[in-house]
């Protein structure tokens, strides 16, 4: 297992890479769907959440995430983000104190 981080292009480069099972590209077209499991994963391991939530969060904030994946040698995720933020969030209004 590894981490890079990075810049490239204009975006920061986050990459995670594991020397697992590796997953076939018939299931890396199911690993972004929300409450899909793979049929390797371990049973109670989790919802099938993270990587929808990942990619969901990654595009709201102009990047992407990319899967690399080799049958017996393992994956590389990338998420990448911008490095400049084309305009600035709008603060979240503070709610009014219980009276």
């Amino acid at each position: 297992v590894g981490l890079e981080v990075k810049p490239c292009d204009g975006f920061l480069h986050f990459t995670v890479w594991d020397t697992g099972t590796g997953i076939s590209e018939e299931q890396r077209k199911l690993l972004f769907r929300p409450y899909q499991q793979l049929t390797n994963a371990t049973p109670g391991e989790g919802t099938g959440l993270g990587l929808a939530l990942t990619q969901k969060l990654a595009e709201l904030h102009g990047g992407w995430i990319r899967v690399e994946s080799t049958l017996n040698e393992g994956s590389r995720f990338t998420i990448a983000l911008p490095l400049n933020i084309a305009s600035q969030p709008t603060p979240v209004p503070s709610l009014p104190s219980p009276s």
